[in-house]
């Protein structure tokens, strides 16, 4: 769990493999789960600047592309090399994780989409914890949705028991 009180209001929960990732200048994709069960999903780049804008994940014949309404960008340098961050909005990285969720038997292929493209193949341990995240995530949002639906059911219980106490 890493939570920055300084700077964020909630936290995320991120696998240890996947923070190491964060830090390594590996090309590839990674997952985050916010306190309330939102997937966030990253294509990282480490290369010569490729200002990449949207991705295609592909398994076998089947494939998902990302457009650049769907990410936002956001890259620096590091002693020379370019580091891109594409962070995809919620919908979008639920969609590309139960992609890889679906696929995780099958050899899954990135392509990055920028000034010029980058491909790569998502190792497996990636895919285990992308579909890790996803899983998680989809609980911790079930978990909110009970806890909502126990707090209406408390509020109209509450209601009730006013209307029969007079």
């Amino acid at each position: 769990f890493v939570k920055n009180g300084k700077y964020e209001e909630n936290g995320k929960y991120i696998l240890k493999s996947q923070r190491d990732l964060l830090l390594s200048g590996k090309t590839t994709l990674l997952c985050e789960v916010g306190e309330k069960g939102e997937l966030e999903m990253t294509s990282l780049y480490s290369g010569t600047n490729i200002n990449h804008k949207s991705i295609v994940l592909s398994a076998q014949s089947v494939n998902i592309n990302t457009d650049e309404s769907q990410a936002v960008l956001h890259s620096f340098k590091d002693e020379g090399l370019t580091i891109e961050q594409l962070t995809f909005d919620l919908s979008c990285s639920d969609s590309l994780a139960n992609f890889v969720s679906e696929n995780e038997n099958i050899t899954l292929k990135v392509q990055l989409i920028g000034s010029r493209q980058v491909n790569y193949t998502l190792d497996k341990n990636q895919i285990i914890a992308i579909k890790t995240s996803y899983t998680f995530a989809t609980a911790l949002k079930k978990v909110q949705d009970i806890e909502n639906a126990q707090r209406i059911s408390m509020q109209r219980i509450g209601k009730i028991n006013l209307l029969y106490k007079q």
